[in-house]
């Protein structure tokens, strides 16, 4: 079956819009933490822009959210697929059927992950571009995974993922045991509690982070950093 080249994957694994049941982030209000939330997957509108004419992008949200996303807040004719939380099992079966498989090189990103440029991207999918099993995996500043490449499907693989907390060092123990080739990429945030918002306060200061945070997302956060400004300093 001929396959189709490239797919990129941008996952949450929570709710994001839905403030019954979107996670409160500590030090924010429930409002503010998923304004958060939203501006972080809302980065990859951007990034991933000037990649959909050479590859599928799927934005996978929580199905608690289906009836809370904002109008006009994903670009038009994006791609949904509705993850039912806390079922990962079914969430990699249903992706594998119809995604994952029907691709040669797949990207899974972690909707609260940042620091990703296209230029990381097109190295990832550059080093998935052989004929043997590949693995790419993403390493945050914290030792945790924002993101996999991989060009054979390994549902399982996927599963165990999620089972270590996308904790590097332990998934690297479970990929070692495959007959893969294994390469890492260095250099990510992945936004999991306050001192990771302090952090990105600092890095989006520097002229670099304009790689990988579109001005509109600067925007944004700075809105939200004055409001937290006393804690973030």
């Amino acid at each position: 079956m001929f396959k189709k080249q490239k797919c990129i994957y941008i996952y949450a694994d929570n709710s994001i819009f839905n403030l019954e049941t979107v996670i409160k982030f500590e030090n924010l209000s429930t409002l503010d933490s998923a304004f958060l939330f939203s501006n972080l997957l809302a980065n990859y509108f951007e990034l991933t822009s000037q990649l959909t004419k050479e590859a599928e992008i799927i934005f996978c949200i929580d199905v608690k959210d289906n009836d809370f996303i904002p109008q006009n807040f994903f670009p038009a004719n994006s791609k949904i697929f509705f993850a039912t939380s806390g079922n990962i099992v079914y969430n990699m079966e249903v992706l594998d059927q119809n995604y994952f498989s029907l691709f040669e090189n797949n990207i899974f990103f972690r909707s609260d992950a940042i620091g990703v440029s296209d230029q990381n991207i097109n190295k990832i999918f550059d080093l998935l571009s052989i004929e043997d099993n590949s693995l790419v995996i993403g390493r945050s500043i914290k030792n945790k995974i924002p993101f996999i490449g991989f060009n054979s499907v390994d549902r399982e693989l996927m599963i165990k993922l999620f089972e270590v907390q996308f904790d590097y060092e332990k998934f690297l123990l479970e990929a070692g045991k495959r007959e893969l080739f294994i390469n890492t990429v260095d250099g990510f945030q992945i936004i999991e509690n306050f001192d990771d918002l302090k952090k990105l306060y600092t890095e989006l200061s520097k002229k670099e982070s304009e790689t990988y945070c579109s001005q509109e997302s600067h925007e944004r956060f700075t809105n939200l950093f004055i409001e937290y400004r006393d804690l973030l300093r």
